[in-house]
């Protein structure tokens, strides 16, 4: 999805698939991009295991559902600005399946973040669409804070939030500082920042808030 670097919220689908002559060279370039994010993860997780120590199989069999999708997603959303449905509404009933297999004990509290998260951000889109007239929050986004939701609970929605835009916001304006106030009449892909607030999110746990 994207971002109206104006205001700093997204902007929704264009289109779901890339058609022609021109899809594979799309893919190239995806799959290219979806290594370096992957890479990413995969330091993230390095560090992770040097702060926490060696993690259980069936976490480290999680991680790798989680990572493998999230990046495949943020390389479609950094480069065409949409983040496919397979990957969205995918990881949602994945998430809950690894939780079930991991903690059962906290599968509700899951299905409801599910629900909570793509609600919070289906309302602002409406809201923002409402007041503004255009569109604002793309349903992509949308459908992965709800698979955050799925994966992290409630109590990780808000890290995943504050960690993507602040991510966001960072890269606009480094971007604007290479090239200058026409930065900000451009857009930004959101989807590969709020995957950076999940990924971050399940391997150094929710920011606890306060005391």
């Amino acid at each position: 999805m994207t971002i109206d670097q104006r205001r700093f919220i997204a902007e929704p689908d264009v289109r779901e698939h890339v058609h022609g002559p021109m899809r594979h060279g799309h893919r190239r370039r995806w799959m290219v991009t979806a290594l370096v994010f992957f890479a990413l993860a995969v330091a993230i997780g390095a560090l992770g295991w040097v702060m926490f120590g060696a993690m259980p199989a069936q976490v480290v069999l999680a991680s790798m559902v989680l990572a493998i999708p999230l990046a495949w997603g943020a390389a479609v959303d950094w480069h065409d600005f949409i983040v496919p449905d397979r990957v969205s509404l995918g990881l949602i009933p994945l998430g809950l399946g690894m939780t079930w297999l991991v903690n059962p004990a906290v599968l509700s509290a899951h299905i409801v973040a599910a629900l909570a998260g793509g609600l919070l951000l289906w309302v602002v889109a409406q809201g923002y669409r409402r007041f503004r007239g255009v569109a604002g929050l793309g349903l992509g986004d949308v459908k992965l804070l709800a698979a955050a939701g799925a994966w992290l609970g409630p109590e990780g929605l808000p890290g995943v939030l504050l960690i993507g835009s602040l991510a966001a916001i960072a890269a606009l304006l480094v971007r604007r500082g290479l090239t200058g106030p026409r930065a900000l009449r451009g857009r930004i892909a959101f989807a590969p920042y709020l995957a950076l607030g999940i990924w971050v999110t399940w391997i150094f746990g929710s920011i606890t808030w306060g005391a």
